[in-house]
């Protein structure tokens, strides 16, 4: 008779201690079960969150004498983990009509007009002007047109002011110039700087809020804010030829891989990275993580006391289980069956009822799993967070949506019903194995010895 048959009939023979044991699986598969889909829903959850809560960062290159490059935002941008990212320089410069007429500029109000600004303003070269922090953090908004995108080239959004002052419509161009102020002696004695470039409007934009009150030069107002392409601005203000970038936002996936990907940007050639200040934005993500981390660990350590409390159950109820099997164990030995079949049958026979305690535990499992899941995200206490645009480095003021912390999907999966079947089987080869090794050590003689 193999092990498989004898395992069998001992379990249906010992029908009591068949059910205790089967009672104790269950219980056993339903507490590890409700853990792994806790852990993983958890997991899930955290994933999600700290994908809304749009973490991001800035590179700042003034410092590197053009090395930003297109080139290298380019390889920037297509690393894993980069979603979206946005190239921004600015300066100022004089704005005159197509003829060569100087364009009037707003004034009034300002403290001084420096000598050479009496017709200038300020010049925002963006990558997408729709994700300028002007934008997305102090009320500019698109009223005419399109915006700019990555790719264009010789195209300006101006603000409505400056347009009805000076009776600018869309596709009119304009001339964005340089004069003797606005040049230092060296830039002027090398002669490298392009004085004119010439910009289409293809948009106009107003601005919704007022403009603190410390600005008090005029090439500094907001109405005489105009947005070009990075590649007029480098035309304007070159530097090595190249088209190039001041200053660089980059939204990441996840939150969690920031450090990560500034250091492997940091250790890509052809840049002079010490030139060029990092900077993370992520606070509500920071914010969040140790309550997310509780609860995982949380749920990690219950699994843990879980596995540790079910096996020590299990090799005390085997070990008494089997010591009181010794005179079977001597009576199999001395009819020649080895101890590692004997051992298979003990193995067999909680197997078999592990296998069935399991599949219940599978069925029944689900809103147990769901019910202390809740009550666990209740006691970790895990706040709310308002979703800010990757540009606002406060994070509190332009909230997008309110990503809801206090809600995370449960429900047993497949993949907890293997990890069940797997951790359990584990903690049965360890508990029958460590309960028989008292005993199967001896030898058959010795087994039956200890029966009298």
């Amino acid at each position: 008779m193999n092990c498989i048959k004898r395992a069998f009939l001992h379990d249906v023979r010992k029908a009591g201690k068949t059910l205790l044991l089967f009672s104790i699986l269950l219980v056993i598969g339903i507490l590890l079960l409700t853990c792994f889909s806790i852990r993983r829903g958890t997991q899930i959850a955290a994933l999600n969150i700290r994908q809304s809560l749009k973490g991001s960062f800035s590179i700042d290159a003034k410092a590197s004498d053009g090395q930003l490059t297109n080139e290298v935002l380019q390889n920037i941008r297509q690393m894993p983990g980069i979603k979206n990212y946005n190239g921004r320089s600015s300066s100022y410069a004089e704005y005159v009509s197509e003829d060569g007429a100087p364009l009037e500029v707003m004034t009034e109000g300002s403290f001084d007009v420096a000598d050479g600004f009496e017709h200038a303003g300020k010049v925002v070269a963006d990558s997408f002007s729709q994700q300028d922090e002007l934008f997305t953090q102090f009320g500019f908004q698109l009223t005419e047109g399109r915006p700019i995108v990555d790719g264009n080239e010789h195209t300006a959004v101006i603000h409505q002011w400056l347009a009805a002052r000076n009776n600018l419509n869309i596709g009119d161009t304009i001339q964005l110039r340089l004069n003797e102020q606005m040049l230092s002696e060296e830039t002027t004695a090398s002669g490298d700087v392009k004085n004119t470039v010439s910009v289409k409007i293809i948009g106009i934009f107003d601005s919704t809020r007022p403009q603190p009150e410390t600005i008090l030069l005029s090439h500094a107002f907001y109405q005489n804010t105009i947005f070009i392409d990075p590649k007029s601005f480098s035309e304007l203000f070159p530097k090595n030829g190249s088209l190039y970038y001041e200053t660089a936002d980059f939204q990441v996936d996840d939150p969690e891989t920031l450090d990560a990907l500034i250091e492997q940007i940091q250790h890509t050639e052809d840049v002079a990275w010490e030139n060029c200040a990092f900077t993370k934005h992520a606070a509500d993500y920071e914010h969040a993580k140790g309550s997310l981390q509780t609860l995982e660990q949380l749920v990690t350590f219950l699994l843990f006391i879980i596995l540790a409390v079910s096996a020590a159950l299990l090799i005390l109820i085997l070990a008494l289980w089997i010591r009181s099997r010794v005179h079977e164990t001597g009576v199999y030995a001395a009819m020649g069956i080895g101890k590692g079949n004997i051992l298979l049958q003990h193995l067999t026979e909680v197997c078999l009822i592990a296998i069935c305690a399991f599949t219940l535990a599978a069925a029944c499992s689900s809103g147990i799993a769901k019910f202390v899941g809740e009550h666990l995200l209740k006691q970790s206490a895990v706040p709310e967070f308002e979703v800010s645009h990757f540009t606002d480095a406060k994070q509190q003021n332009q909230a997008e949506e309110i990503v809801e912390l206090t809600q995370m999907q449960i429900h047993v999966s497949a993949q907890d019903i293997v990890l069940v079947y797997s951790a359990g089987m584990l903690l049965i080869l360890l508990s029958v194995s460590i309960a028989a090794i008292p005993v199967l050590r001896l030898k058959p003689k010795e087994i039956l010895t200890k029966t009298n």
